[in-house]
């Protein structure tokens, strides 16, 4: 497939051409033989997202992509699903007014966790994990959090599913949130 052809967002197109930085070559190679691969944009899509090279899936050109195609990409749930399973603590969670409760006696925030009502999964990354950049790319900031809190099992109500201590910041996409661990 020529590189002209390929019906792709143009910022997410030169994340992909860009070779300078963390995982930006090893992702251009990747990009490079999906390309030569692929017969259309859809093909390039199933043979690009195919991967569980970490470094790739760690990459802004993926997570880019996968935040643009998630509505119209049938395996995005099976990406993320993946990457919230490689979180050292996880978590589901109820939603009624489409928000993750965290919070602790005196005071309680909602954090929006981009879907809606429902049951949705909360991954807690501690420091270290190799995909918290996988989440930073594929995710949305919310907020960053910082002292002793808790996660409620639903928005509308004050039964703790999990305490937590420590310095995090919050991203969430279409029903999934993670919280990954900072340093103080």
């Amino acid at each position: 497939m020529e590189e002209k052809n390929l019906k792709i967002d143009s910022f997410v197109k030169s994340c992909m051409q860009n070779t300078i930085g963390g995982s930006a070559k090893s992702n251009n190679q990747w990009y490079l033989e999906c390309l030569n691969k692929a017969k259309n944009t859809e093909d390039f899509e199933n043979l690009y997202f195919s991967t569980k090279d970490i470094d790739i899936m760690s990459s802004q050109a993926y997570g880019e992509l996968l935040k643009k195609q998630s509505l119209i990409y049938e395996g995005y749930s099976e990406i993320y699903n993946y990457v919230m399973n490689k979180a050292e603590i996880k978590k589901v969670t109820c939603s009624d007014r489409g928000d993750l409760k965290i919070g602790n006696d005196t005071f309680s925030i909602c954090v929006s966790n981009g879907y809606g009502d429902g049951v949705f999964k909360t991954a807690i990354f501690l420091k270290g994990n190799p995909y918290i950049n996988a989440v930073d790319h594929m995710m949305n900031y919310q907020v960053a959090v910082d002292g002793k809190f808790n996660i409620y099992d639903c928005d509308c109500r004050n039964e703790v599913a999990l305490e937590l201590e420590g310095s995090y910041i919050i991203y969430s996409y279409n029903g999934f949130v993670a919280l990954v661990e900072q340093d103080r």
